[in-house]
């Protein structure tokens, strides 16, 4: 098909921000949050995760009585609070990983600095230092209106029939996709190859497990399957909240980084 070119590299940069977009869909019953809600999100994440903290302390100290068994268990929402942050901080900055890690590498050198003024840790902490500056002092890029409907449009075509099937390629060097069909009263999504990813890695048994949580049926014991009726924008609403479960309770989002596409087929 003539443009999938372009398309397919559009999307290989805009896979995350739709998904982003997506969940800030349905969080918000259909209303968009706004840069300042994304903030005041951000600031409650992080109130949880200092309260969470406090609990796991007060449980620590607790050796003797009940608290201590609760440890492990507020260590678990810590660890689910702390991966949400890390998605929505990403979102809101592209480089924020490589922020956090100079910032943490930086209190490290900081610390060894004050026990030992030696040359080479104070070259290391101004090289650290700049690093981080030049990061801070880069403007945040946005993706246009194209990229980020790309994935809803194509979800839209299929439904209204304008076109009969698509692939979402998410690992191209794996041959990992989903493949998007459609008929009169149904839509249906497949991930084929389920044994050689297995195999291969490409997912686990326990991501296989919640895959079929989710709704996803394995047939054949090598294909996975989920059929949705087609009730219009409804359809379209159901699968992209699918699509926010599989990246961000699944797999990992960034493992689709760069490498996911759509290929459009006839």
């Amino acid at each position: 098909m003539e443009g999938n070119k372009k398309i397919s590299e559009l999307f290989s940069t805009s896979l995350i921000k739709t998904c982003f977009l997506i969940q800030k869909f349905i969080t918000t019953n259909s209303d968009w949050l706004l840069d300042n809600q994304l903030v005041i999100l951000i600031a409650l994440y992080k109130e949880e995760e200092v309260r969470l903290g406090a609990f796991i302390k007060q449980c620590l100290e607790d050796v003797e009585g009940p608290g201590y068994l609760l440890a492990n268990y507020h260590q678990r929402a810590l660890f689910q609070v702390q991966e949400t942050l890390r998605v929505r901080h990403n979102y809101e900055d592209e480089f924020f990983e490589e922020k956090d890690r100079l910032s943490r590498s930086i209190s490290r050198f900081e610390t060894l600095f004050e026990n030992n003024k030696s040359q080479f840790l104070k070259e290391r902490l101004q090289e650290l230092r700049a690093k981080l500056d030049q990061l801070n002092s880069t403007p945040k890029t946005n993706s246009s209106g194209q990229e980020e409907n790309i994935l809803e449009n194509a979800l839209a075509d299929l439904v209204y029939r304008r076109i009969k099937k698509f692939k979402l390629i998410l690992d191209r060097s794996k041959n990992f996709y989903l493949e998007f069909s459609g008929s009169k009263k149904a839509i249906k999504i497949v991930v084929p190859n389920v044994k050689l990813h297995i195999k291969e890695d490409t997912f686990y048994d326990s991501q296989l497990r919640i895959l079929q949580k989710i709704g996803f049926e394995l047939t054949n014991g090598n294909r996975l399957e989920i059929l949705f009726i087609i009730e219009g924008e409804t359809t379209i609403e159901r699968i992209k909240f699918l699509l926010v479960k599989l990246f961000f309770k699944v797999f990992y989002y960034k493992s689709f980084q760069n490498e996911s596409y759509i290929e459009f087929q006839n």
